[in-house]
Parts: C-alpha cells; sequence; structure tokens
C-alpha cells in the first residue's frame, strides 16, 4: 500500500492532464524503443515514415526479459499510437501478447505486457476508436505479473497510471 501511495504522489504532476497512459511519455533516457520523432517533447510524435506492419516484430524485439520495466511502458504506450494510424496492426501486437501470456503462464513479464498494452489501449479508446472488451482484464494481468515476483516502483507506477486513467466509477480497490 506505501509503495502504491508513493506511486501516485511521483505519478501526480502527470495526471494532471490527459489521459495518464496516452498522454504522458515515459522516461527512458537513450534506452532503445519504437522510432519516434527525434527530440521531439510532444506525448505524441510518431515518425510518419514508420512502417505499422512491422509494429508486432519490432514491439516483440524490443520486450526481450532484460527491458526495464519502465522501457516496456513507453514502448507500449508508443504501440498503441502507432496502433492508432493502423488498427490492424494494434489488434495483432495484442493478439500476440494475450497468446504469449497464456502460453506462458509462469511469465510474469508476459503478463505485465499484455496487461499494461490492454489498459493503454483502453485508455486511448476516445482517440483511437478502438477498445479492448470487458473480458481483457489488464489491470488484473499486471497484478497477476506482480505476484508471479515482477517488483519494483515502476510496476507500482503502472498500476497507478491504470487506475488513475478510470472513471472513478470504474476504479477498483489498491490492492
Amino acid at each position: 500500500m506505501k509503495t502504491l501511495l508513493a506511486a501516485l504522489v511521483l505519478t501526480a504532476p502527470a495526471m494532471l492532464a490527459g489521459t495518464p497512459m496516452i498522454c504522458h511519455a515515459i522516461e527512458i533516457g537513450g534506452a532503445r524503443s519504437l522510432p519516434w520523432v527525434e527530440g521531439s517533447r510532444d506525448w505524441n510524435s510518431p515518425r510518419s515514415d514508420y512502417d505499422t506492419k512491422k509494429l508486432r516484430a519490432d514491439t516483440l524485439e524490443l520486450l526481450v526479459p532484460d527491458t526495464p520495466v519502465a522501457v516496456r511502458m513507453e514502448t507500449l504506450r508508443r504501440a498503441a499510437i502507432y496502433g492508432k494510424k493502423d488498427k490492424a496492426a494494434g489488434w495483432e501486437l495484442l493478439a500476440v501478447l494475450l497468446a504469449r501470456a497464456v502460453g506462458e503462464p509462469r511469465n510474469a513479464l508476459a503478463w505485465f505486457d499484455a496487461g499494461y498494452f490492454t489498459e493503454t489501449l483502453r485508455q486511448g479508446r476516445d482517440s483511437f476508436g478502438f477498445e479492448p472488451g470487458a473480458e481483457f482484464a489488464g489491470e488484473a494481468w499486471v497484478r497477476k505479473a506482480r505476484d508471479l515476483g515482477l517488483k519494483g516502483p515502476d510496476v507500482e507506477r503502472a498500476l497507478a497510471l491504470i487506475v488513475a486513467g478510470r472513471p472513478k466509477a470504474l476504479r477498483t480497490s489498491a490492492q
């Protein structure tokens, strides 16, 4: 509970405007992620020349076991924004992430990726025009990742961003 409270306090400035998981980039320094407009400070700076047909492969190539949680979060945020441009590519990535989690039930990172991407799409539904259905329980999957041993402040930050982006009536109690 203390960790979740700390995550909420640390992310409070980012929650002041816009959808938390879409409108606020995660700082990753020089870490590799999906292509983005160099030097842009705008949350929505996908490269216009990026071939979204490569979204699934490029994203999976970046989500290797040693990729830090914060870099995973930013990569999945960018993937969701590219998915707005090419909904088929977004759905394909979601399907692969879900299949990976189900196929590797003890893989905490697979559950985290599937859950975080699902909730990112859900938060972007108004502008993206597509939303995973209610049967896609992204928050529960991120919690499962934590239960499987994925720990740290970035995991708690991810959960805080998921909860903060929901209408008050749909927020679950912090666990």
